[in-house]
């Protein structure tokens, strides 16, 4: 199959413009699953039709849809998926494009559902290419976060399992054994900042005989003038790292997967209140958003911000205003003061990734999370 990988999908399925009517109508029930007229059936479908309503845009040919054309559909649950493809006696044949609310797909097909081998673009930002199975990332692949971290190597039922490498955004890797997404067995870690190496067992995630670190659940806010919450965090906004208990500084390292045990990561000299005063404030000039904004900071061993990526940026009505709010609340994380990272109790150069979540589907009083 033609590669499609990252960055730019250039590669489509063209599509046919026939000038067949558009297929509502349930067909009789002398061929169990097919949709369309009697005389323009289409394969069954997954997920099934609701109430077996299928729109063909293509040709029909002795009794069934044929050619190329798009499919469209709703399931029980009345999401979309409009399906580009060429039909051989109403079956998709060969590869195809596929477009659902969460993704888009290129590639091979069983029944209308991503089967065999394919490329998938997510509405994140994440992106898939490898095999498929029932719709689910089965076989060999590879995973690209909108983080950019990176995943290559096996998988089954959409779940990293057997043997993978993992490079991660925030500084390290890890190679070897794999289940349920989890680092397990045999495998090799190499750990951010440090670069120093650990090689042996992993279970459920961990090194083997390592404790899980107990984590504050606590949520804190930054208040309006009315006393209602404008913004929350999982730490206390205004604590410095030596300020924090060590739960609360365990949420925050949870945030580095390859971390050694006995290192921290780069943090705010002041704590995080004077980034997340100036991410309200830009929020309120520029109106609600919605959607995620990251940002991903490189911290010297010195405690100065080398330099800012964005990842991902939020919903707003003005483009001008979005890239207004990301560029400010950037500019203002580069001019903040941070404790640097400590490996093997020497600074180090690490990132400092932000992801502030701001929700207004949630309604009045619903403040943007940060993670």
């Amino acid at each position: 199959m033609k590669r499609h990988f990252l960055p730019l999908l250039i590669a489509v399925v063209s599509v046919s413009h026939a000038t067949a009517a558009p297929v509502n109508p349930p067909v009789r029930a002398d061929l169990p699953g097919y949709t369309g007229f009697d005389d323009c059936r289409i394969a069954p479908l997954e997920p099934a039709p609701r109430n077996e309503v299928v729109e063909w845009n293509g040709a029909c040919e002795g009794g069934f849809a044929v050619g190329k054309g798009e499919l469209d559909w709703k399931d029980e649950k009345k999401n979309r998926y409009r399906l580009k493809a060429k039909l051989v006696r109403g079956e998709v044949q060969g590869e195809g494009e596929l477009k659902t609310a969460d993704y888009t797909y290129i590639g091979t097909f069983l029944r209308g559902m991503p089967h065999g081998t394919g490329f998938f673009t997510y509405k994140s930002g994440n992106m898939y290419e490898g095999g498929v199975a029932h719709g689910e990332q089965d076989g060999k692949g590879i995973f690209v976060w909108m983080s950019r971290s990176e995943y290559v190597g096996e998988w089954k039922d959409g779940k990293r399992q057997g043997w993978g490498e993992m490079k991660y955004a925030e500084g390290g890797s890890y190679s070897g054994q794999w289940h349920l997404n989890k680092w397990h067995g045999k495998g090799e870690l190499v750990h951010a900042g440090s670069g120093r190496k650990f090689e042996g067992r992993f279970e459920d995630g961990r090194i083997a005989g390592s404790a899980q670190p107990a984590i504050d659940d606590e949520k804190y806010a930054l208040l309006h003038k009315d006393r209602t919450p404008s913004l929350t965090s999982s730490v206390p906004l205004d604590a410095s790292w030596e300020q924090l208990t060590e739960t609360q500084k365990n949420g925050v390292r949870e945030t580095y997967a390859a971390l050694e045990q006995g290192d921290d990561p780069p943090y705010p000299v002041k704590g995080r209140r004077q980034v997340f005063e100036a991410v309200v404030k830009l929020n309120r000039m520029a109106g609600a958003a919605e959607g995620n904004l990251t940002i991903y900071v490189l911290v010297g061993a010195d405690g100065k911000a080398k330099h800012a990526t964005i990842f991902e940026k939020p919903v707003l009505r003005d483009a001008e205003d979005v890239e207004k709010l990301v560029k400010n609340v950037a500019g203002v994380m580069m001019l903040d003061t941070y404790k640097p990272a400590m490996c093997q109790g020497k600074p180090c150069e690490m990132v400092y990734p932000i992801n502030y979540v701001f929700d207004i589907a949630g309604g009045p009083g619903v403040p943007p999370m940060f993670r």
